[in-house]
């Protein structure tokens, strides 16, 4: 056998790789303190494996490029190279004979410039399926870290972790498997690793360890400790300690995780790249009729043909065998996490072949064909890198159905038969949702599965909450139970990546327009606490007569329990995807379970979540936190009111060289130009409001120029506030905002308006007028 492709670096010509990377640090900061954390540790750990770095031939200097891998509890690779073609990498992984590519690898935190050359590699290794974790990798300028200063809270001590807290860091940790603790251990023992411990008994609340990199890793609060800034005190004392060792500091944080991003960029990190954490899994279907299940118990035990050193996708394993998987995967210390659980709903199949439906004039009923794929791909909330082929095998195999349109034959409506002959992937275009067209399509599909001569059936992902029995709701699939009566058993998937729902009845209802003043007179009783949310019933309840098919606004609540709990959310979209929510409950409970669990808010847009009360915002920061957008903004805001008896006294008194006048559309364009919250279609979303409502101006007599403006917004309350810069300090401001307080009040509303707090003018300026300071507010934005 010649010489391989890959050879070990000695740990004496380490440093010229190192120093290599040392020009490249602004590209790639985290290689050069893992080199130099590498070398550290083989001094360390001189006759230990922990860590062994290869390069390609005699290559490595000129293209930089290099593989390290990592055996300490683990089998873990990381690359990387400054070619850029990649080939080098692509080559010496496609011809080396030193990595065992049959043993369960990590790839660690592969570049954002790396991500396809690993993906085709993997993929040409056989691995079809395979999970990844993409983070951002997070970085802060040395001298910047070095400037970070913190004191620990009087009932807290800051001290370097030890073995003994392996075992507490690894139970609460998402990521842990086999060996874990023992990796963990590892890290702990050859880098220093920080932690708070409370004075009282000494334990441990927070910590943050340092990575093969060299860096910020696993950082964590006990949950019970959150929100007390220990996070930021733990990573600003590790950073300075990185700095000090001659590093930019880094940190990965998984994408989504919002509490992370926000927490770095408040101290000053920056985005330099992606890093990716991916291994690969197998799929794994398994079934007995054996009453005492023993010869499944026997199989999986005494198998040689499984691999179980890989990752494995435990398929649909009914509630008849979890426990046996559970105490296989116990005993085998197997890793792998139970990611959601599904129930099996089943008809009689003499009672599908009865199914009739009728297609409504505007569509027609078609088969798939992989053409299709793509469209269903996209909008399927489970796709990963090969899903697209995975359904095209569907669709090849298995008769699936379509709904399209006559007018231009796009898809709106679909469902595939998945490996088990069953219904799957169910799902319609959201612009074609609540048309009756899922009851059609089960319909057809179900007839069809029942003509093959099969009982109809399909599975849905429920959360075990929907099943308490004490619940007034019991929100589980409406479309499937409504037709298929029958459940037959729970499924469970154990699997080692996070998915999301496949379909169920949605927990949001929309509150016809004929309900919403039964809502409006629920809060007529509640004024003096919620005077902006009696008038936004009132102020959007005439838009809907004004605008019936607008859509502008939708409201939703959850069923039977709306005008018992004054629950609702409130959709906006006007050039806008905003969202208003209340609630009358002190404890927020059904308001929380309403946002986390709907599918009918498209969290991946743009949203305003439009003054949420002070009492609410916690809710909301833990809405978000389960959510886990991309982004998210706290802005934050105060109400300021006046009692309606007050506001009819107000005198108007122009000054002569002006005139108040309505504002019409043609005013929109200058209040947009000069609004601080614009944004891509704000010109639309604010000439809506002068629209819908009266919205007023002052313009100068000489030449009819607006120069100072309010808006009425769809609270029907005071919005918009704002004077051309060469006209301030002139009493404008408070004119117009008592014209339209004024005209508020006898409407029957207690005039208010929001202000971002810190906006001491406009404070002051409320304050003279009267109003007060009711309640605090926070505007958030998300996506």
């Amino acid at each position: 056998m010649g010489k391989d492709i890959l050879q070990e670096i000695p740990v004496e010509k380490l440093p010229l790789l190192v120093n290599l990377y040392k020009n490249h640090q602004e590209q790639a900061p985290h290689v050069y303190s893992l080199l130099k954390t590498c070398i550290k540790w083989k001094i360390q750990k001189m006759n230990s494996n922990y860590v062994t770095i290869f390069g390609v031939e005699d290559d490595c200097l000129k293209t930089g490029t290099f593989i390290v891998l990592m055996q300490f509890s683990c089998y873990d690779l990381l690359v990387y190279t400054l070619e850029e073609s990649c080939n080098t990498l692509r080559r010496a992984l496609l011809e080396t004979q030193k990595i065992d590519w049959s043993k369960r690898i990590l790839w660690y935190g592969v570049s954002g410039r790396h991500i396809s050359v690993i993906e085709d590699f993997v993929k040409g290794l056989g691995h079809a399926n395979y999970i990844r974790v993409v983070t951002e990798l997070t970085v802060i300028d040395r001298d910047k870290a070095l400037q970070f200063e913190w004191t620990c809270p009087d009932d807290v001590y800051m001290a370097k972790l030890n073995k003994s807290h392996a075992a507490q860091i690894n139970s609460v940790w998402p990521h842990k498997s086999e060996n874990s603790e023992d990796y963990l251990a590892t890290l702990i023992e050859m880098n220093t690793s920080l932690g708070l411990f409370l004075k009282s008994n000494n334990n441990l609340v927070c910590w943050v360890l340092r990575s093969p990199m060299g860096q910020m890793c696993n950082l964590q609060t006990d949950v019970e400790h959150k929100r007390k800034g220990y996070a930021m005190i733990i990573t600003k004392a590790i950073s300075k300690q990185i700095a000090d060792d001659g590093f930019h500091p880094l940190g990965t944080v998984v994408q989504g995780n919002v509490a992370s991003e926000i927490m770095f960029k408040k101290l000053g990190f920056r985005s330099v790249d992606t890093s990716t954490f991916f291994s690969y899994c197998d799929l794994l279907f398994i079934y007995t009729i054996e009453e005492s299940r023993q010869t499944l118990r026997s199989g999986l035990s005494e198998t040689k043909k499984v691999d179980w050193s890989r990752r494995v996708l435990w398929y649909c394993i009914s509630g008849k065998h979890i426990s046996i998987v559970q105490d296989f995967i116990k005993r085998t210390s197997y890793p792998t996490y139970v990611d959601y659980k599904s129930q099996v709903t089943l008809i009689n199949r003499d009672k599908a072949l009865q199914f009739e439906w009728t297609c409504p004039d505007e569509v027609y009923m078609g088969k798939l064909n992989k053409s299709h794929v793509a469209q269903i791909n996209f909008v399927w909330p489970h796709k990963s890198k090969n899903s697209e082929e995975y359904l095209a095998t569907l669709i090849e195999m298995n008769g699936s159905l379509g709904l399209f349109l006559k007018s231009n034959d796009r898809l709106v409506c679909w469902v595939l038969r998945g490996p088990m002959g069953h219904m799957c992937n169910l799902q319609t275009d959201v612009e074609h949702k609540r048309k009756g067209y899922a009851t059609i399509i089960i319909k057809a599909m179900s007839k069809q599965i029942a003509e093959d001569g099969f009982h109809p059936f399909g599975n849905v992902r429920v959360d075990n909450e929907l099943y308490d029995t004490d619940r007034k709701r019991k929100q589980v699939c409406a479309i499937y139970h409504s037709l298929i009566k029958l459940e037959i058993s729970r499924l469970s998937f154990l699997i080692l990546h996070k998915g999301k729902p496949i379909m169920k009845e949605d927990i949001l209802q929309e509150i016809p327009d004929a309900d919403l003043p039964l809502l409006s007179k629920l809060y007529a009783n509640h004024e003096n606490e919620a005077p902006h949310v009696y008038s936004l019933l009132n102020t959007c309840i005439a838009w809907k007569k004004e605008k019936p098919n607008s859509g502008y606004l939708t409201f939703f609540g959850a069923n039977g329990d709306w005008l018992e709990s004054g629950t609702f959310v409130l959709l906006m979209q006007y050039a806008c995807y905003d969202l208003f929510i209340f609630t009358l409950e002190r404890d927020c409970k059904n308001l929380f379970e309403l946002l986390t669990q709907t599918k009918i808010i498209d969290y991946k847009k743009r949203i305003i979540w439009y003054a949420v009360a002070d009492q609410h915002t916690s809710t909301i920061f833990a809405v978000l936190d389960e959510l886990k957008p991309s982004f998210y903004q706290p802005i934050p805001g105060a109400f300021w009111v006046i009692e309606k008896e007050k506001a009819l006294q107000f005198k108007i008194e122009c000054p002569d060289d002006v005139y108040i006048g309505k504002l019409t559309e043609t005013h929109v364009p200058l209040i947009n130009s000069h609004w601080p919250h614009r944004f891509e279609g704000s010109e639309k979303y604010l000439g809506t409001f002068v629209e819908m409502n009266n919205c007023y101006g002052i313009f100068l007599k000489s030449n009819d120029s607006l120069v100072s403006w309010v808006l009425k917004n769809h609270m029907g309350q005071l919005g918009i506030l704002q004077t051309l810069p060469q006209h301030k300090r002139k009493g404008y401001g408070s004119l117009i905002t008592k014209v339209l307080s004024k005209e508020i009040a006898e409407e029957g509303h207690h005039p208010l308006g929001t202000v971002v707090r810190g906006n001491v003018a406009s404070e002051t300026m409320f304050e003279r007028l009267g109003f007060r300071c009711t309640n605090l507010c926070i505007y958030f934005e998300s996506y």
